[in-house]
């Protein structure tokens, strides 16, 4: 079959279920054949083999399916970096993007303050956020302070599958780094320069870090955080239902917040809060309709300095900073 053909065959059937088929079916023909967009209009004529065609074909059933087209080329890029993934991961969102970006902002603020600074990263399944971070700090590390400092990281996951996806993600993103420790469960990582120390540990936990687990070598003085991180589950379980039936082939573990959709970030907060350091932000994307409810709760159990709102492209509060006192 022509590349033309299999086009003019799978466009009627994708319109069924598929708001973009035509770029599907592009973006379909460049992962199944491993060649570029250009390649791909340019050659039109050109006779699929078998065993390809039968892959497609597969393809197109799964998007009929309503599966992702992430999970079907299990990659995404976020922050311009390829991650891998799997149906076990939440798919990065472009929103989460200013999680990085205002997380980056902290931590230039916090090496004014300090020369070492501890960041927990709550939930990280492809890991997409921390390792961004890791990659800008990489690249500007002159921009951020001159003289000795240390950045530690550290990353929890509760699905083991995911935590086999974000080690994927650190040992194949993060070039120039030593692996330390790899275990079934942690894995860590070190960049180091003659000024510079990064150290990334990604561990399988819940929200808080097991300490007392023998084999994850921590000191009581990493135990105090300066930021804390997280993209957390959001949604409001009877909102589950009614999302789009693409986003209900993810994983609902990472998706549903509880019942008013505040479950977990409130977990957060009660778990973390006697491991934070003195003035310790904590960054979180929420659900934009939960905003006031999340504010009333955290001013009313907690004492902070600051609370307020970062908003995404269109307008919303997405995400949540309070300076803790």
């Amino acid at each position: 079959m022509k590349l033309s053909q299999f086009t003019k065959q799978a466009l009627p059937l994708l319109k069924r279920t598929s708001p973009t088929p035509s770029q599907d079916i592009e973006l379909l023909l460049c992962y199944a054949l491993n060649k570029p967009k250009e390649w791909v209009l340019l050659n039109q004529e050109y006779e699929i083999p078998q065993n390809t065609e039968k892959r497609l074909k597969k393809y197109i059933q799964e998007r009929l399916d309503y599966t992702p087209l992430e999970y079907i080329t299990k990659e995404k890029y976020f922050y311009s970096n390829l991650f891998y993934l799997t149906n076990n991961t939440l798919i990065p969102r472009p929103e989460t993007e200013i999680l990085v970006d205002e997380s980056i902002k902290e931590i230039n603020t916090l090496l004014k303050q300090k020369n070492i600074v501890h960041i927990l990263e709550i939930g990280t399944g492809t890991a997409c956020i921390p390792i961004s971070i890791i990659q800008e700090i990489k690249k500007g590390i002159k921009l951020f302070r001159e003289g000795n400092f240390k950045i530690n990281i550290t990353s929890t996951e509760l699905s083991k599958k995911a935590l086999q996806v974000a080690f994927n993600n650190a040992n194949r993103i993060l070039k120039g780094f030593s692996t330390v420790q790899k275990t079934s469960d942690l894995l860590i990582k070190k960049f180091s320069t003659k000024s510079f120390t990064l150290n990334f540990n990604i561990v399988h936990a819940d929200i808080h870090i097991p300490f007392n687990k023998s084999n994850f070598k921590i000191s009581p003085s990493n135990m105090n955080f300066d930021l804390f991180i997280s993209n957390p589950p959001y949604i409001p379980t009877l909102e589950m239902k009614n999302l789009d039936a693409f986003v209900q082939k993810e994983p609902p573990e990472a998706l549903n917040g509880g019942k008013q959709g505040i479950q977990i970030i409130q977990k957060i907060f009660s778990k973390t809060i006697k491991q934070r350091a003195e003035n310790a932000v904590f960054l979180i994307e929420i659900h934009p309709p939960n905003a006031q409810i999340l504010k009333k709760y955290i001013e009313k159990n907690y004492e902070i300095r600051t609370l307020s709102w970062i908003k995404d492209l269109s307008g919303k509060k997405r995400f949540i900073r309070v300076e803790t006192i």
